[in-house]
């Protein structure tokens, strides 16, 4: 059901809004104009971290069962009478489009659509429209269940696979059963995503969960959860588990706990999960024209998906931008410059206008940037990967990709063309300052709507 939160707004609606925002009851005409005042209202406390905020993108959150399919999380507390669950919602995101990125030219057009067309997993959560340049992204839905008096006993962490946290076959089973819980801890969260350890995945899963589970947290209980992922994370994620105020725990094999709180159905991609967390990690967007500096990320220190001829380009881009006399730097990223990730938060949202690289870890760093910046990615054509673009698109960021052939097994790069990819970088960047104020309209998502009104 394409649009199924619509007629969830008929007749019954249970709403249960966050974090101690009411909840409406709709039986009415003015019940439904109710909703329809508080839906985009969400106020979040969490440690030193508040938002206030009408945000277009906040789902509708349901925790009656009446309408719903009998899978759904009020439904599965509903006919399970003998379960432990004790809070159980249902989270309908709404639909949305999002831009194709952008291309030197109709060719590399053209490899992206078919390539991505091609793609299965991409698929599962898009279609193509290629007569407007658009992906068209359906209604999604997430569930929150919260178990009370249970355990964790060792399932996989770490592993991709479909029965793995955020995978389709996921599974809650083993917290149905009641256990002794003397010893039991307040409470945990089940974060137990592929890579959770890693800077990337992290980021593009857990923190999602994070999002989500926001909506079912009391705020009392928001400081005692403990997150029990996979092993022991990176130092940089470690830190990004402080600034979100998230306890964490490694390693686990069997934990008990009061409550247990299951987010793992939840969607990889929505502009509520990637913006709420931007929110809480205090990341900001600043004017263009006080960003001045091209960064490049390259691949140092890795063996796979290097441009081999690095510094040929550097230089060339350098000759570019003294050319454009418009007072542009270009800066080499190196993370080791930086002691924590928030001067690294700082820097590229208060500093960088473009942001240049190969495929990687090192581009999830651009979800800190400004809204308007140009985002260039080498994408290897036989390593395709979707997700820079669809964090840059979320985040009304003005993506672009060029495909370079494979040199190897490990898809090291080599641009021949350095003269016309300089000459592109020159056209987005003097099209940048031709489009004043926010660029959502022409780089970000839109949400998708039925009706012509």
């Amino acid at each position: 059901m394409t649009f199924g939160y619509l007629s969830l707004l008929v007749g019954f609606l249970y709403i249960n809004r966050p974090c101690g925002i009411k909840s409406i009851h709709a039986t009415t005409t003015a019940g439904k104009q109710e909703i329809a005042d508080h839906f985009y209202s969400v106020v979040q406390t969490q440690g030193n971290v508040s938002v206030e905020d009408e945000d277009p993108w906040l789902p509708l959150v349901v925790s009656s069962c009446e309408g719903l399919d009998k899978r759904s999380a009020p439904c599965l507390q509903k006919y399970n009478n003998r379960s432990n669950i004790i809070k159980a919602q249902e989270i309908i995101y709404m639909p949305f489009t999002m831009k194709f990125p952008n291309f030197i030219d109709g060719a590399h057009r053209s490899t992206w659509v078919s390539i991505a067309d091609a793609d299965k997993e991409l698929n599962m959560r898009m279609t193509l429209d290629e007569s407007n340049n658009l992906a068209m992204y359906s209604t999604q839905y997430g569930q929150n269940l919260v178990f009370k008096d249970t355990g964790y006993f060792g399932s996989p962490a770490d592993s991709w696979s479909y029965s793995s946290c955020m995978g389709k076959e996921v599974s809650h089973s083993q917290f149905l059963n009641e256990v002794s819980t003397p010893d039991a801890h307040e409470a945990i969260l089940i974060a137990t995503t592929p890579d959770s350890w890693s800077w990337q995945h992290f980021l593009d899963r857990v923190t999602t969960l994070w999002a989500q589970a926001l909506l079912v947290m009391d705020t009392s209980i928001i400081s005692e959860v403990e997150v029990v992922s996979g092993r022991q994370p990176q130092k940089i994620v470690g830190q990004l588990y402080d600034i979100l105020g998230m306890k964490h725990l490694h390693g686990v094999k069997e934990i008990k706990a009061r409550q247990l709180f299951f987010p793992c159905r939840t969607p990889l991609i929505h502009p509520y999960s990637i913006r709420q967390i931007n929110k809480l990690l205090g990341v900001k967007s600043y004017p263009l024209e006080q960003r001045n500096v091209v960064l490049v990320m390259a691949r140092e220190g890795n063996m796979a998906r290097k441009i081999v001829n690095q510094d040929d380009f550097n230089s060339k881009v350098v000759a570019l931008l003294d050319s454009r006399n418009k007072g542009e730097t270009l800066v080499s990223f190196k993370i080791n410059a930086f002691e924590k990730i928030e001067d690294i938060i700082k820097y590229i949202s208060e500093n960088v206008r473009m942001i240049i690289a190969p495929h990687g870890g090192a581009l999830y760093n651009a979800r800190f940037a400004s809204s308007q910046t140009a985002i260039l990615e080498f994408m290897p054509r036989g390593r395709f990967a979707p997700v820079i673009w669809e964090q840059s698109r979320l985040l009304d960021q003005n993506y672009n990709v060029y495909f370079v052939d494979s040199l190897d097994k490990v898809h090291n790069m080599r641009l021949d063309n350095i003269d016309e990819i300089t000459a592109w970088i020159d056209s987005i960047l003097t099209n940048m300052e031709k489009t004043p104020g926010s660029l959502t309209e022409s780089h970000g998502v839109e949400p998708k709507y039925p009706w012509q009104v």
